[in-house]
């Protein structure tokens, strides 16, 4: 018979190559795996931020805003409404709760807000609302002031309860705490003698039915002025009492 062909070393070349080729395609198949794998993550995250941020599904709805804080105070309801109403469509992912506060903060009757987010789409706003502690006279009407000298809300009637007051046009919230130090130092019998309090952002001065004035004098020391006025007034008919320097009254 004819000679036998060795194939050994021909036939491992080839699978070899074979091998060669097996993994070639199968680096190609994996790194297009992971790149549909990366391409799929990036989808999903854009689909996933779009819905959070952009989607109408959180868009914010004046009909969903709950206010708290109001009843029974001079804070204009709609007033909130309408400042709410410019951020309507907004989604709540992105509005920015510090700008609706300040649209809210607008009004001068609140004193301070806390915005936040009511999810799907709404929002929560709680109202701190200015409360009367004195009032001043606007021409026919009244002016009502907090304890920190702002006009928040006019009145047609006088407050019950509350003292007329004259305040500076600056440093107002020093002056109307030296008021209010005075008004609540006084007891309930010469309150009632009292028609108004004023100051000049140093001095107190009050006002007496009578045509009678008080030189209450600066800030400090209430209790003791207040102990003094009342025992002059019980004792001596004056048309002025200096209680400035409690300790050495005058009246004249």
């Amino acid at each position: 018979g004819g000679a036998a062909q060795v194939l050994g070393p021909a036939g491992s070349a080839t699978d070899i190559d074979e091998r060669r080729r097996e993994r070639a395609r199968a680096k190609r198949r994996l790194a297009l795996t992971r790149t549909a794998s990366v391409l799929g993550a990036l989808v999903a995250v854009s689909l996933v931020v779009w819905g959070i941020f952009f989607s109408p599904l959180f868009a914010l709805s004046v009909s969903s805003v709950r206010v708290s804080g109001v009843e029974g105070t001079s804070v204009d309801a709609a007033r909130i409404a309408s400042a709410v109403a410019a951020f309507e469509g907004t989604p709540i992912t992105r509005l920015d709760t510090g700008r609706v506060r300040e649209a809210v903060m607008a009004d001068v009757a609140v004193k301070d807000a806390v915005v936040s987010r009511r999810w799907p789409s709404g929002l929560m706003i709680e109202v701190t609302a200015r409360q009367g502690a004195m009032y001043e006279a606007v021409g026919s009407s009244y002016a009502l002031v907090d304890s920190e000298g702002v006009a928040f809300a006019t009145v047609d009637a006088r407050p019950a309860g509350l003292p007329l007051v004259s305040l500076p046009e600056e440093d107002r919230q020093q002056a109307a705490a030296d008021v209010l130090e005075a008004w609540d130092a006084l007891d309930g019998s010469v309150r009632q003698e009292v028609e108004s309090l004023a100051s000049d952002g140093a001095q107190v001065t009050i006002a007496l039915r009578g045509s009678r004035t008080v030189k209450w004098g600066t800030r400090g020391q209430a209790v003791p002025k207040a102990q003094v006025l009342a025992t002059l007034l019980a004792q001596r008919s004056a048309s002025t009492y200096d209680v400035s320097v409690p300790a050495r009254p005058v009246t004249s």
